[in-house]
């Protein structure tokens, strides 16, 4: 019963601290937007930082990468695109590095075939000691039980983690800020990632 006992506590603190994460959706159109910045150019922004849940969060944060829903408003008299007729800035004027939806993704997704090193416990076996008759400790193998926690919690976590990644880049692509016209009068709500070590103010910097 000891090892039992102790084989099990293994197994809850390996699947604690390493298993899959499921994601969250930001929903940017849902955001506050408490901060605005109006551009003499016409350009207008508000802008609200979202903050990331779990294994994404914890990776944002380790490669300072920001994750912002912002609106883009266009006042002028012509279609603009960002990269094209302008850039995001910080209000002293540092153009922000802004990640495309792909580098994003690949910074911060979550890695699904990890998990296979689960696969290892596969050969854990409930054991039984008892004392023969001759006063030794003998040790018997009584059921396989790993050859249902290993591919379980293995394929488990495998299928959580990229379902998890398939949202995430489902909703950095549907939100995507890069090729997007945004035409005269109209607003447009994009779903942002800036690698900055804060979290500074931002406002649109025309092209000239």
């Amino acid at each position: 019963m000891k090892k039992i006992a102790m084989l099990s506590g293994v197994i809850i603190a390996l699947f604690l601290t390493s298993c899959a994460s499921t994601y969250k959706n930001l929903n940017p159109e849902t955001a506050n937007f408490s901060s605005t910045e109006k551009n003499e150019n016409g350009i207008n922004v508000s802008y609200e930082y979202l903050t990331l849940k779990k294994k994404y969060a914890k990776k944002a944060n380790k490669k300072d990468i920001r994750t912002v829903a912002i609106k883009i408003e266009n006042t002028t008299d012509k279609t603009i695109t960002y990269n094209s007729d302008f850039k995001l800035a910080t209000t002293g004027n540092e153009y922000l590095s802004v990640l495309h939806p792909n580098d994003t993704y690949d910074n911060i997704r979550q890695k699904p075939g990890t998990h296979f090193w689960y696969l290892l416990l596969s050969f854990i076996q409930l054991q039984k000691t008892s004392t023969n008759s001759y006063g030794y400790t003998e040790t018997e193998n009584i059921f396989p039980i790993g050859l249902i926690i290993g591919p379980g919690i293995a394929l488990g976590n495998f299928f959580t983690a990229k379902s998890a990644n398939t949202k995430f880049k489902n909703e950095i692509d549907q939100y995507n800020i890069y090729n997007t016209p945004i035409a005269p009068g109209e607003s447009k709500t994009f779903l942002i990632a800036i690698r900055h070590s804060n979290y500074p103010s931002i406002k649109a910097q025309v092209i000239n």
